[in-house]
């Protein structure tokens, strides 16, 4: 018999009685747990104890000093000279702050990374210390006297480390200890007692715990001559009466109650049974969950990660409870699993073949030959098994393999129909026929690809290639359309219950076909650790699990939300190599051994990280100097240094940083120092968040704010100051174009103003002359009567005129006065033969002491109406002067019914031609110069004509 073979029948029999008499201990499989050790930073592989801070870093007691784990690196604390580094007690306060006491009596306070030692009041003296408890803001620490009988208890108040007051207690044989029991033997093991659940005070030794054979534990009183476990909580007793000879096959040395239904025993009696059992009060089972361990102290976190300190191993860490190995395949590479008939079939590379029932995963078959070094996988072909190797197609009868079909180099082997068997090779698949009685009847090429997946769609053959998808069906091969334009070297095919082709890829990730125009794909950016997958299975309605080079990633196709199954998560190896599901456990095939787990419990690391900013520095001169909140434009490289806390991250850390100032987008780093380069002058914000292994982020971002001053030149004063010189300069050079300006317009004002008066002297003249030929003309005709009433109205009117001509505006009152008086003059000079109108609108005369308009122009529109319109009519003549307000705005009318102005110009044209009437024109002149261009005041002269167009007189409108 060869060496092989030997070792296989050895490992069947081995297999068997497990099996056989262990089952106990077989009801859940032994869950996998990662161990930390010197090698990986630990300052010494005999650990204490474990301590989570409020910021969850664990702190570590060792025989060599502490250390601090953030799921990283295991950074050693700094102690200062201390005469033993060895650490076995400890007690943390609700701050996060570590109280450790080592062999030789010294008492340690940590905080963060920083360490003082402790000086405490009425040290005892001749005493060792033995344990350290935290209670409502009390330190207390026990001390063992060298009469080893004694145990004194010291309360010091946690605030200022002051003495409060001592307990006496002596129990003959008994100690308390500091790690995980109280023993008559101080040897053995010792426990850390917490006050709250027990008194510490003489009377607790004084019931049954004196029997003989009575150990005591923090909650437990366990007797192992009754075998019966006392569970107190909060002064609630429940008995539990358990024998512990039948059901559990080692001495108990240790108990910790969490609660009815999982009780953790932690043996360290004998080294066959060293280790750690979870067991069930209510249904007396039990299983191990540390193996061939001495455990000295336990931790579980808010997660429920458990930690195991032990002698002289390191820490163990148990990340996930439902993931367990299976005894039969450890540590061995699965190459293929399946499951059939409520039956596991596995394969390991090295050939071996094992049949296990899933539920109480015993044996039902082993299958050693040696030939089996090749087999590739197993195939159920008319309810019997086929084993595929690369050589051919074999039956296990007889206890031995016999060939169905031969043939070299195959890769995977698909059952079709129970009537075809499609076989793929290194250069090609080919379609087996058989008949009733199994021998190959037919055999057809169906493609010339180098191909390892196979699979079908209703009466379609899928086939997998090194060159893409393709299908076989009546007969004809095809390829699939529609991927986008790269090569697809299929790994593995699957179909689901929609009928939707999964196809796993070497190199191009995960792919969803329905049809060409509904692809999906799936890599990095949707969460994949890998575009290298092998496997998938669907989990349920919503969930798939991807088997990859780099872990198992879970997938919710509805949430779109995905985490990562890894060695971060206590598999053994991050090669996935085969998956099966039986509905409740995913079987998971690795590298490394066959691992299960219970599908409702596969979860993502629900651990929320935490990060801070441990260092902020600026560099200066190629110095580094600490950052404060405000530095010089010259200091500004700027350097953070992160800290993070993810305990099951490893050194996965995505850190995610913005700058507020800069941008408020996130940039995504892994490195834990950040530089920020040639920043301008002005207030940031840094901040950073962090995101564990699988996606969970912090619950605040760590920020801070600083301000990087602007050089003098750049300064708020120094641009107050050219602020203030140039608006000293603008103002200066405004207050001089002002000046000019006002210079200017007193300039313009004056000569409008002696423009103004020019053009009114020009008047008086005028209507002085016109009068004086009107008296003239009284006088010849020795008209004496009116020629001195008209003389008499006419010094009136010369005093009103001398008057308003001295002013620039005058009511409209006094101007309707010297109105009258000049229009009763007009009417002596032309003896009745005009009818003159002076209307006057009710709203102007109600306020025409308010009404204010420039003196002497519309006397000038009169005159010009009696000389060239009416003088020329004779009999009949009419002139109106009419006062009016229309749209808030006065209004001068004055309409004559004479010859018009066009037959009055044809009149005019034997006068002398250098004389000018300038009656009219300076009118216009003066309301020009008085509107200033507003479009205010406005003269409009209208020519009036009867139906026929004969030419019936003149208006004039003044719009003031």
């Amino acid at each position: 018999m060869s060496k092989l073979g030997l070792y296989y029948r050895i490992r069947t029999f081995f297999i068997i009685f497990s099996s056989t008499f262990l089952m106990a201990t077989l009801e859940a499989q032994l869950p996998l747990y990662k161990n930390f050790t010197d090698e990986d930073g630990l300052p010494s592989n005999t650990t204490y104890q474990i301590f989570e801070d409020p910021k969850g870093y664990l702190y570590i007691t060792t025989a060599k000093g502490i250390c601090r784990f953030d799921g990283a690196e295991f950074v050693k604390i700094n102690l200062p000279n201390l005469q033993s580094e060895d650490m076995p007690m400890a007690a943390m306060d609700s701050q996060g702050r570590l109280f450790t006491a080592n062999l030789a009596g010294e008492l340690v306070c940590v905080d963060g990374l920083n360490s003082k030692i402790i000086n405490l009041e009425n040290y005892p003296q001749n005493s060792t210390i033995k344990s350290i408890d935290i209670l409502n803001n009390i330190l207390r620490i026990r001390f063992l006297t060298h009469l080893k009988s004694e145990v004194y208890t010291f309360d010091y108040n946690l605030k200022d480390l002051k003495f409060l007051r001592i307990f006496n207690i002596s129990n003959s044989g008994y100690f308390i200890g500091e790690l995980l029991g109280l023993s008559k033997s101080e040897k053995y093991f010792n426990i850390y007692i917490k006050e709250g659940t027990y008194s510490v005070s003489g009377k607790i030794f004084k019931e049954d715990i004196m029997k003989n054979g009575s150990i005591f534990f923090p909650n437990v009183l366990l007797n192992n001559d009754t075998n019966t476990v006392k569970y107190n909580d909060y002064n609630l007793e429940t008995r539990f009466d358990i024998n512990f000879k039948t059901h559990y096959p080692f001495v108990v040395n240790s108990i910790i109650i969490k609660d009815t239904n999982r009780i953790i025993l932690i043996n360290n009696s004998k080294e066959t049974h060293y280790g750690v059992y979870l067991t069930n009060l209510d249904k007396n089972n039990y299983y191990q969950v540390i193996k061939g361990i001495k455990i000295n102290n336990y931790y579980e976190t808010p997660q429920k990660q458990l930690w195991f300190t032990s002698s002289d191993k390191g820490i163990f860490v148990i990340p996930n409870i439902s993931l367990s190995k299976v005894e039969e395949f450890a540590n061995e590479k699965i190459i293929f699993n399946s499951i059939s008939n409520n039956n596991m079939i596995c394969i390991n590379a090295n050939g071996l073949i094992n049949e296990l029932n899933i539920h109480n995963n015993q044996s039902i078959k082993l299958i050693n030959d040696i030939s089996t070094s090749n087999i590739i996988s197993v195939v159920n072909f008319r309810n019997k098994n086929l084993y595929v190797f690369k050589h051919g197609i074999f039956e296990w009868k007889y206890k031995k393999l016999l060939p169905v079909f031969e043939n070299q180099n195959i890769k995977y082997v698909l059952n079709f129909k129970n009537n075809s068997i499609i076989a793929a090779y290194g250069n090609g698949i080919e379609k087996i026929d058989f008949n009733n009685k199994n021998k190959v009847e037919k055999i057809k090429n169906i493609l010339l690809l180098r191909s390892y997946a196979l699979n079908h769609r209703n009466d379609t053959i899928l086939l997998g290639s090194t060159k893409g998808l393709y299908g076989f069906a009546k007969d004809l091969t095809f390829q699939f359309k529609g991927f986008k334009n790269f090569e697809l070297y299929i790994t593995k095919l699957y179909v689901d219950s929609l009928k939707t082709i999964w196809i796993c890829t070497d190199g191009k990730g995960l792919i969803a076909y329905n049809n060409e125009k509904d692809v999906k794909y799936f890599g990095l950016s949707e969460g994949m650790p890998s575009l290298n997958c092998n496997n998938i299975v669907h989990l349920d309605v919503n969930r798939i699990a991807v088997g990859t080079d780099k872990g198992l990633w879970i997938y919710n196709l509805k949430s779109k939300n995905s985490f990562i199954l890894n060695k971060l998560d206590g598999l053994s190896s991050n090669e996935i190599t085969t998956l099966s599901s039986d509905g409740s456990y995913l079987w998971i095939g690795t590298a490394n051994g066959m691992v299960k787990c219970k599908i409702d419990e596969l979860k993502p690391n629900p651990e929320i990280p935490f990060v801070e900013i441990t260092k902020k520095e600026y560099e200066f001169g190629g110095n580094l100097f600490e950052l404060t909140d405000k530095i010089s434009y010259q200091q500004n490289r700027i350097i953070f240094q992160l800290s993070s806390r993810s305990l099951l991250a490893g050194k996965t850390r995505n850190y995610f940083y913005r700058v507020i100032g800069i941008d408020t987008n996130w940039i995504r780093t892994s490195d834990q120092k950040i530089e920020l380069l040639g920043l301008k002058s002005g207030s940031y914000i840094f901040e950073v968040k962090v995101y564990n292994e699988d996606g969970v982020p912090c619950l605040t971002p760590a920020s801070y704010s600083f301000t990087i001053s602007p050089p003098w030149w750049r300064t708020i004063w120094f641009y107050s100051l050219i602020i203030l010189l140039i608006g000293g300069a603008i103002f200066w050079w405004l207050k001089i174009i002002k000046k000019r300006e006002a210079q200017k317009y007193q300039v313009q004002n004056q000569i409008n103003e002696f423009r103004q008066q020019a053009l009114q002297s020009q008047m008086n003249p005028h209507f002085i002359f016109n009068s004086l030929n009107a008296i003239q003309s009284f006088l010849t005709i020795n008209d004496e009567k009116n020629a001195m009433l008209y003389l008499s109205k006419f010094g009136r009117l010369i005093r009103l005129i001398f008057d308003q001509s001295k002013v620039k505006l005058i009511s409209i009152e006094d101007e309707i006065e010297m109105l009258k008086n000049y229009l009763e003059l007009e009417k002596l000079r032309f003896k009745g033969k005009v009818d003159v109108r002076l209307v006057i609108d009710k709203e102007v005369k109600a306020n025409e002491q308010d009404i204010m308009i420039p003196p002497l122009l519309i006397q000038p529109i009169i005159e010009n109406s009696f000389r060239h319109g009416l003088f020329h009519k004779g009999e009949g003549g009419i002139l109106e002067v009419i006062f009016t307000i229309e749209n808030n705005r006065l209004k001068s009318i004055v309409r004559d019914n004479g010859i018009g102005r066009m037959k009055s110009k044809e009149i005019n044209k034997w006068r002398d031609r250098s004389h000018k009437s300038s009656g009219l024109s300076t009118t216009m002149d003066r309301i020009k110069i008085l509107d200033n261009n507003q479009g205010i005041m406005k003269l409009i002269i209208n020519d009036l004509e009867d139906q026929n167009g004969i030419p019936t007189g003149t208006e004039t409108i003044i719009y003031f």
